[in-house]
């Protein structure tokens, strides 16, 4: 396999990633925000007089919690860990039907002349 092929791979594998830190990242922005609207609304609307210092801290510490947990589940693990080369294929794949199968023999040459 030639080297531009494997930087191909690279930058792939590197795309994939950075495509699910991305979407993870977004996703908990647009739930914090959806989280604060509705805690405003319930805050100001629903509950005469407000929640008080205690009802505002628990949905503060409920925000703090869910993110986190969101976060911990969601964002971390494509920061910390690399994509697999086959997830990356099939990425390709869905993608781009005109490719059905390409990336995928590719990857089994690419994996065959590393081996060697």
């Amino acid at each position: 396999m030639r080297a531009s092929s494997k930087i191909a791979w690279i930058k792939t594998r590197r795309h994939v990633k950075w495509v699910d830190i991305a979407d993870g990242a977004i996703t908990l922005a647009i739930g914090v925000l959806a989280y604060l609207l509705a805690a405003a609304v319930i805050d100001h609307w629903l509950i005469s007089g407000g929640l008080g210092f205690w009802g505002r801290l628990l949905l503060w510490v409920g925000l703090l919690g869910g993110s986190g947990l969101y976060f911990i589940r969601r964002v971390l693990p494509p920061l910390m860990y690399h994509v697999n080369p086959i997830f990356a294929a099939a990425t390709i794949e869905k993608s781009e039907p005109s490719l059905k199968k390409q990336p995928n023999q590719l990857l089994a040459a690419f994996v065959v002349v590393v081996r060697k």
